[in-house]
């Protein structure tokens, strides 16, 4: 099998999709689909081993249960175009959603697995939240005429994005928010239109490479360079 070059934020809605893998021990099996949607995974209580650190998934209805995990995503092509991590939304197999890792991510960590044991991702410390979820108001109030791009909310401490001088954002005591963090609008000079494509930019770059973010800052852009470091292990 090979992966697939064509970027996931490209692949079209409704395109068909086959799914092969060993579900109870048998097989190979495959289940038939569609490409269902691709963004980020927002779940009240997703699964651990899935991680957030992607940003983007892919979502697909092909029919999933035990032992699809790991199991390759294939455009009609046979080409792979994401790897099974889970089911969310049903018991396996009858109603949930398949999840899976784009396939350049994927292939990213297939080398990282062979050279580290782990997969190597980037991680920047903050967490954001879309401009399209923020109150109009506040971002005419400091001069932004676009809802593309994510706001710094948190910022973890000893983290890349705290070494960088990122700021986040103020909030009340109920955690209203009071005044705005800094706008990330592009990664390495590419923008960005939410907190999704922000955290799958970074997920594309290992530990210890340098990153270039363009901000908006108290009515004014800037430029912050940090780098990145990896997740820390809970």
């Amino acid at each position: 099998l090979s992966f697939s070059k064509t970027p996931s934020s490209s692949l079209p809605l409704g395109m068909g999709v086959v799914l092969v893998g060993f579900p109870y021990g048998q097989g190979p099996l495959a289940s038939y689909g569609i490409l269902a949607g691709l963004g980020p995974l927002e779940v009240a209580n997703p699964d651990p081993s899935i991680g957030t650190e992607v940003g983007e998934y892919l979502f697909t209805d092909a029919p999933l249960t035990v032992g699809n995990s790991g199991s390759p995503l294939l455009n009609l092509q046979g080409e792979v175009i994401g790897v099974v991590a889970d089911v969310v939304g049903g018991p396996s197999g009858v109603g949930g959603i398949g999840v899976a890792i784009p396939a350049e991510l994927a292939a990213q960590s297939l080398q990282d697995l062979e050279r580290f044991g782990i997969p190597q991702r980037g991680w920047l410390g903050a967490s954001l939240v879309s401009l399209e979820e923020l109150p109009p108001v506040l971002l005419r109030a400091v001069g932004l005429t676009t809802v593309q791009g994510a706001m710094v909310d948190r910022v973890e401490p000893d983290s890349p994005a705290a070494r960088a001088g990122l700021r986040g954002a103020q909030r009340d005591a109920q955690g209203r928010l009071l005044a705005l963090g800094d706008v990330i609008l592009s990664v390495n000079g590419k923008p960005v239109r939410n907190k999704a494509e922000v955290v799958r930019q970074i997920a594309r770059f290992r530990p210890g490479d340098r990153v270039r973010l363009t901000l908006w800052r108290e009515g004014r852009r800037l430029e912050a360079t940090l780098v990145l470091m990896a997740r820390p292990r809970r």
